[in-house]
């Protein structure tokens, strides 16, 4: 009963940066109300009063896995065929991210143990009335496109499991190859190897933070819901 929208028929993009090219790196969503551009309904408003402007690729039955498909940026889902189809990220409501961890983790509703994809699901599986109060801390709306790829980055390319990072592009180039030092999440061995920035996403943000890419399925799941290990990573620059 959960939808997978499509991008809204009313969603504006505005773009200044012809006239003010320091505005080069944000992209102003929103919707025309009267003669004024407002910003984008939240997650809370997009749920509770849907648009006529919102159609629908799919329903899903899994209101946390669709939370996590949004904070994924693209999926695949199952459907009641047996067909499994591609959806990417087509655009966003314009309002900022903001991670659920620490308001669970603030109001004791998870432990710091806890504190992994895994834990805030279960959690929230056991207790659906809270499900609504802790998603809509996080405003940020993604919508979707059917795919005829699997998760594809920010350089059009379909993402290899292990091998590709998401980073933030202000600081490390899309296209860079670059050595990783860091631990897998569960059985902490080390793992050193070359990596390719190859993606980007709303919460990674600074020069320390990456994104591993583990893949597809639930054996991928549990090392990506797990992953917040610390490392080094190397930029690999050609010689001028």
């Amino acid at each position: 009963k959960y939808p997978v929208y499509k991008t809204p028929k009313d969603m504006m993009i505005v773009d200044f940066v012809s006239a003010y090219p320091e505005l080069k790196s944000y992209k102003l969503r929103g919707k025309l109300v009267g003669n004024m551009v407002v910003p984008y309904d939240s997650r809370e408003e997009i749920e509770r009063n849907p648009s006529k402007n919102l159609e629908v690729i799919a329903y899903v039955d899994d209101k946390v896995a669709l939370f996590l498909l949004h904070v994924q940026g693209s999926g695949k889902i199952l459907l009641d065929n047996g067909e499994l189809i591609n959806v990417g990220y087509a655009e966003q409501n314009g309002r900022k991210f903001k991670g659920i961890g620490t308001y669970m983790l603030n109001r004791g509703y998870i432990t710091k143990d806890e504190l992994s994809a895994q834990g805030m699901k279960k959690y929230l599986d056991k207790n659906p009335s809270k499900m609504d109060e802790v998603l809509n801390q996080n405003e940020s709306y993604v919508f979707f496109k059917k795919s005829n790829q699997s998760a594809t980055g920010a350089l059009g390319s379909v993402l290899t499991a292990k091998r590709n990072i998401a980073v933030d592009r202000s600081v490390i180039p899309l296209g860079m190859p670059v050595f990783l030092s860091t631990k897998n999440p569960l059985d902490k061995k080390p793992i050193n190897q070359l990596m390719v920035a190859a993606d980007v996403g709303g919460a990674i943000k600074g020069k320390i933070r990456a994104d591993f890419f583990w893949g597809f399925g639930d054996t991928a799941f549990e090392y990506a819901g797990r992953m917040k290990e610390k490392g080094k990573m190397y930029i690999l620059m050609p010689k001028e």
